[in-house]
């Protein structure tokens, strides 16, 4: 989808969404309504290169969001919508995602792929990315379950100088020198992640898990 039209798509979602609130009487639904109508369904994308954000740390969402708005960090399209909400109205909207329910991408994966992301994941990610990525705070998302497509072109993004995308200096250092075909697999390895952690142990904004180790769900 080109620019002039996602930015279309988003300005049409805008007026529905203006009307919906009208309708409920709920000013927050049309803040969410507009998220949800590329972010998928209160935030579970359906879209390859569109990420999830159902379940994710309210203040990380908030932080990113804030950066979009300020220009602090590289989008095509984010930073334009971000610019046409308020920090209050930003805040609520991240409150809104954390509070849904985390939905795992569908994907087909090729196994020798996943095994060399896990890896790559175990010799430079898992320090901070823990639990096969499921791990999450106010700085580290939620990486487990996420869209390759997405991840992928996040990690190339993160590679590229130019760009400026924030990140810690430990993890540009370790991503400088990984190849396409590393970034590949590292992304593929996520979106099949599953946690190894007790099922009842909650993860999402109460992650607490520290296993580095990894499960993989074929």
């Amino acid at each position: 989808m080109s620019v002039k039209r996602h930015l279309l798509v988003v300005s049409l979602v805008s007026i529905l969404g203006g009307k919906a609130a009208a309708a409920t009487g709920d000013p927050s639904f049309a803040l969410n309504w507009n998220c949800n109508g590329c972010h998928g369904p209160d935030g579970a994308s359906v879209g390859q290169h569109i990420p999830s954000i159902a379940g994710m740390h309210p203040r990380y969402l908030f932080t990113v969001m804030r950066s979009y708005k300020l220009d602090d960090r590289y989008s095509t399209i984010m930073g334009r919508v971000a610019k046409g909400y308020s920090v209050a109205e930003i805040r609520s909207m991240a409150a809104y995602y954390s509070g849904k329910e985390w939905s795992n991408a569908s994907v087909e994966v090729n196994d020798d792929q996943v095994a060399a992301g896990r890896e790559v994941h175990e010799e430079l990610c898992s320090e901070c990315h823990e639990n096969g990525g499921h791990y999450q705070d106010k700085e580290i998302p939620r990486l487990a379950g996420q869209w390759p497509e997405y991840l992928l072109q996040q990690m190339v993004d993160f590679q590229n100088p130019q760009l400026k995308m924030p990140q810690p200096e430990k993890m540009q250092r370790r991503m400088a020198d990984l190849s396409q075909e590393e970034l590949k697999a590292l992304s593929v390895f996520y979106a099949k992640a599953r946690s190894t952690l007790p099922p009842d142990t909650k993860l999402g904004n109460n992650a607490t898990g520290t296993d580095p180790k990894s499960g993989i769900d074929h």
